[in-house]
Protein backbone atom coordinates (compact mmCIF):
# COMPACT_ATOMS: atom_id res chain seq x y z
CA UNK A 1 0.00 0.00 0.00
CA UNK A 2 2.86 2.41 0.78
CA UNK A 3 4.29 2.45 -2.76
CA UNK A 4 0.89 2.91 -4.38
CA UNK A 5 -0.02 5.68 -1.96
CA UNK A 6 3.36 7.35 -2.46
CA UNK A 7 2.91 7.34 -6.23
CA UNK A 8 -0.59 8.72 -5.79
CA UNK A 9 0.69 11.58 -3.62
CA UNK A 10 3.64 12.31 -5.93
CA UNK A 11 1.29 12.40 -8.94
CA UNK A 12 -0.95 14.77 -6.98
CA UNK A 13 1.97 17.06 -6.13
CA UNK A 14 3.32 17.09 -9.66
CA UNK A 15 -0.13 17.80 -11.07
CA UNK A 16 -0.71 21.05 -9.17
CA UNK A 17 -1.43 23.49 -12.03
CA UNK A 18 1.09 26.30 -12.05
CA UNK A 19 2.97 25.01 -9.03
CA UNK A 20 6.59 23.97 -9.18
CA UNK A 21 6.98 20.26 -9.66
CA UNK A 22 8.15 18.19 -6.73
CA UNK A 23 10.80 16.64 -9.00
CA UNK A 24 13.31 19.52 -8.75
CA UNK A 25 13.08 19.20 -4.98
CA UNK A 26 13.88 15.50 -5.15
CA UNK A 27 16.51 15.71 -7.90
CA UNK A 28 17.91 19.24 -7.67
CA UNK A 29 21.62 20.05 -7.72
CA UNK A 30 21.74 20.17 -3.92
CA UNK A 31 18.83 17.92 -2.92
CA UNK A 32 19.47 17.74 0.83
CA UNK A 33 21.38 20.81 2.06
CA UNK A 34 20.01 20.59 5.60
CA UNK A 35 17.44 18.74 7.67
CA UNK A 36 14.68 21.34 7.21
CA UNK A 37 14.78 20.81 3.47
CA UNK A 38 15.14 17.04 3.82
CA UNK A 39 11.97 16.58 5.88
CA UNK A 40 9.49 16.95 2.99
CA UNK A 41 11.44 14.33 1.06
CA UNK A 42 11.51 12.04 4.08
CA UNK A 43 7.73 12.17 4.22
CA UNK A 44 7.57 10.75 0.69
CA UNK A 45 10.33 8.24 1.46
CA UNK A 46 8.43 7.08 4.55
CA UNK A 47 5.37 6.61 2.38
CA UNK A 48 7.31 4.66 -0.26
CA UNK A 49 8.78 2.45 2.46
CA UNK A 50 5.30 1.66 3.74
CA UNK A 51 5.55 3.89 6.83
CA UNK A 52 2.17 5.49 6.28
CA UNK A 53 1.84 6.41 9.97
CA UNK A 54 5.27 8.08 9.90
CA UNK A 55 4.35 10.08 6.81
CA UNK A 56 1.08 11.17 8.44
CA UNK A 57 2.93 12.22 11.62
CA UNK A 58 5.42 14.23 9.57
CA UNK A 59 2.69 15.98 7.56
CA UNK A 60 0.71 16.67 10.73
CA UNK A 61 3.86 18.20 12.25
CA UNK A 62 4.28 20.29 9.09
CA UNK A 63 0.72 21.58 9.52
CA UNK A 64 1.70 22.58 13.05
CA UNK A 65 4.39 24.84 11.59
CA UNK A 66 2.21 26.38 8.89
CA UNK A 67 -0.87 25.33 6.97
CA UNK A 68 0.12 24.94 3.32
CA UNK A 69 -1.48 23.80 0.11
CA UNK A 70 1.04 20.96 -0.27
CA UNK A 71 0.53 19.49 3.18
CA UNK A 72 -3.26 19.74 3.01
CA UNK A 73 -3.26 18.00 -0.37
CA UNK A 74 -0.94 15.22 0.84
CA UNK A 75 -3.03 14.59 3.94
CA UNK A 76 -6.24 14.84 1.91
CA UNK A 77 -5.02 12.15 -0.47
CA UNK A 78 -3.84 10.03 2.46
CA UNK A 79 -7.28 10.37 4.10
CA UNK A 80 -9.01 9.39 0.85
CA UNK A 81 -6.85 6.31 0.31
CA UNK A 82 -7.28 5.26 3.95
CA UNK A 83 -11.07 5.27 3.63
CA UNK A 84 -11.77 8.65 5.22
CA UNK A 85 -13.28 10.44 2.22
CA UNK A 86 -14.98 13.17 4.28
CA UNK A 87 -11.73 14.16 6.01
CA UNK A 88 -9.93 14.03 2.67
CA UNK A 89 -12.56 16.21 1.03
CA UNK A 90 -12.33 18.74 3.88
CA UNK A 91 -8.56 18.98 3.45
CA UNK A 92 -8.80 19.27 -0.34
CA UNK A 93 -11.42 22.00 0.02
CA UNK A 94 -9.19 23.87 2.47
CA UNK A 95 -6.29 23.57 0.00
CA UNK A 96 -8.44 24.89 -2.84
CA UNK A 97 -9.56 27.84 -0.75
CA UNK A 98 -5.89 28.83 -0.32
CA UNK A 99 -6.08 30.07 -3.92
CA UNK A 100 -2.93 28.46 -5.32
CA UNK A 101 -3.40 30.30 -8.61
CA UNK A 102 -2.89 33.73 -7.03
CA UNK A 103 0.89 33.39 -6.75
CA UNK A 104 1.13 32.22 -10.35
CA UNK A 105 -1.00 35.11 -11.58
CA UNK A 106 1.05 37.66 -9.63
CA UNK A 107 4.29 36.13 -10.91
CA UNK A 108 3.09 36.40 -14.51
CA UNK A 109 1.74 39.94 -14.15
CA UNK A 110 4.87 41.31 -12.48
CA UNK A 111 7.19 39.51 -14.92
CA UNK A 112 5.18 40.98 -17.81
CA UNK A 113 5.58 44.50 -16.44
CA UNK A 114 1.89 44.76 -15.56
CA UNK A 115 2.44 45.88 -11.98
CA UNK A 116 -0.76 47.96 -11.63
CA UNK A 117 -2.82 44.87 -12.48
CA UNK A 118 -0.85 42.80 -9.97
CA UNK A 119 -1.58 45.41 -7.29
CA UNK A 120 -5.27 45.31 -8.22
CA UNK A 121 -5.24 41.52 -7.73
CA UNK A 122 -3.60 41.93 -4.31
CA UNK A 123 -6.10 44.63 -3.35
CA UNK A 124 -8.99 42.30 -4.26
CA UNK A 125 -7.82 39.52 -1.91
CA UNK A 126 -9.30 38.89 1.54
CA UNK A 127 -7.10 40.25 4.36
CA UNK A 128 -6.05 36.75 5.45
CA UNK A 129 -4.68 35.99 1.98
CA UNK A 130 -2.97 39.39 1.72
CA UNK A 131 -0.93 38.66 4.87
CA UNK A 132 0.66 35.59 3.28
CA UNK A 133 4.43 36.13 2.92
CA UNK A 134 4.59 35.36 -0.77
CA UNK A 135 1.66 37.67 -1.51
CA UNK A 136 3.40 40.43 0.47
CA UNK A 137 6.59 39.84 -1.51
CA UNK A 138 4.77 40.14 -4.85
CA UNK A 139 2.89 43.20 -3.63
CA UNK A 140 6.24 44.79 -2.73
CA UNK A 141 7.73 43.86 -6.11
CA UNK A 142 4.70 45.18 -8.01
CA UNK A 143 4.64 48.37 -5.94
CA UNK A 144 8.27 49.04 -6.86
CA UNK A 145 7.57 48.42 -10.55
CA UNK A 146 4.50 50.65 -10.44
CA UNK A 147 6.45 53.46 -8.80
CA UNK A 148 4.47 53.25 -5.56
CA UNK A 149 7.51 53.76 -3.35
CA UNK A 150 5.45 54.57 -0.23
CA UNK A 151 3.55 51.28 -0.54
CA UNK A 152 6.76 49.32 -1.09
CA UNK A 153 8.41 50.99 1.93
CA UNK A 154 5.37 50.28 4.11
CA UNK A 155 5.57 46.59 3.20
CA UNK A 156 9.31 46.41 3.91
CA UNK A 157 8.84 47.88 7.39
CA UNK A 158 6.92 44.71 8.25
CA UNK A 159 8.35 41.31 9.02
CA UNK A 160 7.71 39.14 5.99
CA UNK A 161 7.95 35.40 6.49
CA UNK A 162 8.06 33.25 3.38
CA UNK A 163 7.65 29.51 3.77
CA UNK A 164 8.76 26.92 1.24
CA UNK A 165 6.02 24.86 -0.45
CA UNK A 166 5.98 22.54 2.56
CA UNK A 167 5.44 25.28 5.12
CA UNK A 168 8.94 25.48 6.53
CA UNK A 169 10.70 28.79 6.96
CA UNK A 170 14.42 29.52 7.06
CA UNK A 171 14.14 32.92 8.62
CA UNK A 172 12.43 36.23 8.42
CA UNK A 173 13.07 39.08 6.09
CA UNK A 174 13.01 42.55 7.51
CA UNK A 175 14.53 45.70 6.15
Amino acid sequence: MGSTLCLSVVRLLVSVPGEDSVLPILHGPDPVPDMDEALPQLELVRLADGDVAGARRAWDASLGLQVTLWTLRCLGELDRVQGRPHDGADRMLAAMLMRPGTIEALTALVAAGRAPEALAVVDSLPDEDRRHGRIRFFEWWAALQAGSVARACRIMRETIEIADPFGRTRGRTRS
